[in-house]
């Protein structure tokens, strides 16, 4: 028998008691909670990077199809706003770019990827200087 004399108390000093174990699973489920929320605001982070990555892939691609254009007379690159739709991804992007001649043989090209997500629209601007 374990039975044990505490505190001019007579019981079994051994084992967790009921109050002590349901603390804890209060304590662990608290916990749990905590992580699960953390890792449904990770998951959200990742979905937006993943937006910013494939913004940016979508304005390098452009910038570098008006890099690739020989001739100034190209009509993408024609001084003025222009503007083209890229659905090749799950959602779409708006590429818009502007073209300013600087008169030295030189454009100036400023470039804006635009996209919703959530509900909130999201934005990436680029410029650069093309020389002939």
């Amino acid at each position: 028998m374990n039975a044990k004399i505490k505190n001019g108390i007579i019981g079994n000093t051994s084992g967790f008691s009921l109050i002590e174990v349901l603390m804890s699973m209060v304590v662990l489920a608290i916990g749990l909670l905590g992580i699960s929320l953390m890792q449904a605001h990770f998951a959200d982070g990742n979905a937006s990077s993943r937006q910013m990555i494939r913004a940016t892939d979508v304005a390098m691609d452009h910038i570098e199809d008006l890099t690739n254009i020989s001739s100034l007379a190209h009509e993408d690159l024609s001084t003025g706003f222009h503007t083209k739709t890229i659905t090749t991804y799950p959602i779409d992007y708006e590429v818009d770019w502007t073209v300013t001649d600087d008169g030295d043989g030189t454009l100036s090209i400023s470039i804006t990827v635009r996209w919703e997500e959530n509900d909130q629209d999201h934005s990436l601007n680029f410029s650069w200087v093309k020389r002939a």
